[in-house]
């Protein structure tokens, strides 16, 4: 990762590796990276070790294709007259965490409930329409992840925390609802679909935190390896806690459980983030975005429950402070 992108390597079942490149157009030029000998060049700007690998096998070059623009949605996915959109015809979102697969599964699911439904007989032109409604907030949260946040890619510090947060969303939240199968019955419980509408709000907003802590606190990167699974329990709980197979009472009380930890997680973010920068009493532009974080009512409750829920549930914040660790450890060894 860097400024504006990230390159994967995807070693293929025929023995090929896949190397894509994936970027930000407004930061980083496509007319740059369209061709091969272009994009070969673009490497050795940005991923030189990657641009030497690549140049070494250059005579096993394959193919060579590009895609712009790749990402838009729909107004509407499904349809009382009996079509739906499903895969790349409903919404493309970003090849990062592969959400595509996600989406397809997601869709796949509600169009078969709608097929399921109509040949026995339903009527499922209102459920079309919510089902519809609900394929697409759930396209909204992923693309929340992306939107705007290529800036951030060359900063390690943030996007340690970042990738962190977007997996625990991801398994407290759409994970554990489709693992139960209980996306097709959304509509049925409002107050599983309270807790989906205040997480969606709550992950828009730290999103938009990483792009305001970005903006102020951009280190340089070191070669600490961030190894988030082997350090934290409640990561391994949100993991397993998918597939527990809980029947519907107990499943909305887990999301309403697991809707309390995001928050819990978000104020602590928040406030060690504040903690961590409120030493840089010279810099005005880091003392101004603190005092707006501290004056936002918003992150003042998340803050308020990160300090109820860690007296009784204390949470390691390691999962926010490892873009640190190189610094800590130089200041002690200095």
């Amino acid at each position: 990762m860097g400024y504006g992108y990230w390159v994967w390597l995807i070693p293929l079942s025929s023995g090929s590796i896949s190397i894509g490149i994936v970027a930000d157009a407004s930061i980083h030029n496509f007319d740059e990276m369209n061709r091969f000998e272009r994009a070969l060049a673009w490497l050795h700007r940005h991923e030189p070790q990657c641009a030497a690998a690549v140049e070494q096998q250059q005579d096993k070059l394959q193919d060579f294709r590009v895609m712009k623009d790749y990402a838009y949605t729909c107004e509407q996915v499904y349809s009382g007259d009996r079509w739906c959109l499903v895969g790349e015809a409903a919404v493309s979102i970003d090849p990062l965490y592969s959400s595509g697969s996600d989406l397809i599964a997601i869709g796949n699911g509600l169009s078969c409930d709608l097929i399921t439904r109509n040949l026995n007989g339903e009527d499922i032109n209102d459920l079309a329409v919510g089902h519809s409604q609900i394929f697409l907030i759930f396209a909204e949260v992923w693309l929340a992840a992306y939107q705007g946040q290529y800036p951030l890619m060359g900063n390690a510090r943030v996007m340690v925390a970042k990738v962190i947060w977007d997996t625990i969303i991801y398994w407290a939240f759409p994970g554990l609802l489709y693992f139960h199968d209980k996306i097709k019955s959304l509509g049925e419980s409002p107050i599983t679909m309270a807790n989906l509408y205040r997480c969606w709000n709550l992950h828009n907003r730290v999103q938009a935190f990483f792009r305001e802590w970005h903006a102020i606190d951009q280190p340089e990167a070191s070669s600490t390896f961030a190894d988030p699974y082997s350090l934290l329990d409640f990561l391994v709980d949100l993991h397993t806690g998918m597939a527990a197979g809980l029947p519907d009472a107990e499943l909305e009380l887990q999301f309403a459980k697991n809707a309390r930890l995001l928050e819990h997680l978000a104020g602590q973010l928040v406030s060690t983030v504040i903690e961590e920068l409120a030493d840089h009493s010279a810099d005005a532009a880091i003392q101004n975005q603190i005092q707006r974080w501290q004056a936002e009512p918003f992150l003042v409750e998340l803050i308020e429950i990160y300090h109820e829920e860690d007296t009784v549930n204390p949470i390691d914040r390691s999962w926010i402070m490892l873009g640190y660790q190189r610094q800590e450890k130089q200041e002690v060894l200095g």
